[in-house]
């Protein structure tokens, strides 16, 4: 400003202020402001607001190529309304506006749009409100992402699962008609060939008929066995098979089964150590324990040359679980090999195979009913050296003995020995048995 003083000189009044700061700050700010813009203007996905009316406020390029748009602009200048406009679905649209506006933030909601050509998309959103100081609602801004490759994807492994379950069921359902068909013919074979081979009409003359009814018998007896197997995997993977579950000792189911091999034993000279002494009880079925224990002691059995060990063992380990073990020192496994052998209808090629004929349905079955006993068949081999098939009940189904107990324990008795008291009797008998 001028001024005079009282010599009435001229004087020039002014003041100086350091604007240098703010000058910083103004440009961190337009620096921000281009950084964000090439951010959203380069992202891979459509970053927008939106107003709950459906007008957008801003797009960025992605979105306009998501929606098949030239430019952002003809986004903002075309669409007046996308919750009816760009949205596939109204009603849903609706659904998620309400959903939106109650949570505030919604992410990953997958939805269909429609792009400017008419064709249908599928998209993934994250959306949020933006509110003022008296919570009304301005805008809603988020991303969206084209995942509709991934979708029809999903949609189509979908559909092939289920026609994959519906064919495995038919499959099942159809080997479980034919085994009960071919059953019938099958038993009167194996009787009339008893009837013969027992001579309970006289003696067979000449003695090869004899010889021929023995072998027909015998025949008949394998085939039923090979019915069986397959009546009890179909049964299985249909969910149609139901445990008569009681409480089981191991040690008579294993003695079972040893005497049952008895003659395979004898005839390899094989050692066949048992030791079960503190094996406790399980719960189960009786008839598919001892059909496992009887598979892995045959296999066992099979595949251990002349003059070999077999070992049968138990431990209960820390978690409580059972694991009952047959180790031999056969011919041993690699990788491939036990992946096949647990494969329905694999069987190893080797020597004691070749000569040791079978469905390779033994392991499939076993592995299924210890499943269905809620537990697991483990293998471990080493070629040349041997094999150990472990099955491992959970704890559920090991009976603790209240001898084992310590004291002021007993009112912890374990799981299983409390559900053998409510044991369902009505559950229907194995029909291979």
């Amino acid at each position: 400003m001028m001024r005079r003083d009282q010599n009435k000189k001229l004087r020039v009044v002014g003041t100086f202020t350091d604007v240098e700061e703010r000058r910083r700050a103004e440009r961190a700010l337009g620096e921000a402001e281009r950084k964000y813009r090439a951010i959203v203007e380069n992202a891979a996905g459509g970053i927008f607001q939106i107003t709950p009316e459906g007008l957008y406020l801003s797009a960025n390029p992605a979105l306009a190529r998501i929606l098949g748009y030239d430019s952002p602009e003809a986004i903002l200048r075309t669409v007046k309304n996308a919750n009816e406009e760009v949205y596939a679905s109204v009603r849903e649209r609706q659904i998620f506006l309400k959903e939106i506006e109650k949570k505030g933030v919604i992410n990953n909601y997958e939805t269909r749009v429609i792009r400017k050509d008419g064709e249908v998309i599928w998209v993934n959103e994250n959306v949020r409100v933006v509110r003022d100081d008296s919570r009304n609602t301005l805008y809603y801004e988020g991303s969206v992402e084209d995942i509709t490759e991934r979708k029809e994807t999903d949609i189509k492994l979908r559909e092939a699962k289920m026609h994959s379950d519906l064919a495995n069921r038919a499959k099942s359902e159809f080997l479980a008609n034919m085994s009960h068909e071919l059953r019938t013919p099958l038993n009167a074979i194996i009787g009339f060939s008893e009837i013969i081979k027992n001579e309970a009409f006289g003696k067979i003359e000449p003695n090869s008929y004899w010889e021929y009814a023995k072998d027909i018998h015998e025949s008949g007896g394998k085939l039923l066995n090979v019915i069986n197997e397959i009546l009890d995997i179909s049964r299985i993977e249909a969910g149609e098979r139901q445990l008569n579950e009681n409480v089981i000792d191991l040690n008579k189911i294993v003695d079972a089964c040893v005497d049952l091999m008895g003659n395979k034993i004898d005839s390899s000279k094989l050692i066949v150590s048992v030791d079960l002494d503190d094996t406790p009880d399980i719960v189960g079925e009786e008839l598919a324990v001892k059909q496992v224990i009887m598979n892995l002691l045959s296999n066992a059995v099979k595949f251990t040359p002349h003059g070999g060990r077999v070992t049968v063992s138990s431990n209960v380990s820390n978690d409580g679980r059972l694991h009952f073990s047959i180790t031999d020192t056969g011919i041993g496994l690699d990788d491939v090999d036990i992946q096949k052998a647990l494969s329905p209808f694999g069987q190893l090629q080797n020597d004691l195979s070749r000569s040791n004929s079978g469905t390779g349905l033994g392991l499939t079955l076993a592995d299924a009913l210890v499943k269905l006993h809620g537990g697991d068949l483990e293998l471990f081999s080493q070629k040349g050296i041997g094999t150990t098939a472990t099955i491992i009940f959970p704890k559920t189904r090991v009976c603790v003995k209240k001898e084992a107990l310590s004291e002021g324990a007993e009112s912890d008795v374990n799981e299983a020995e409390q559900g053998a008291d409510n044991i369902d009797k009505s559950a229907p008998e194995n029909e291979s048995a």
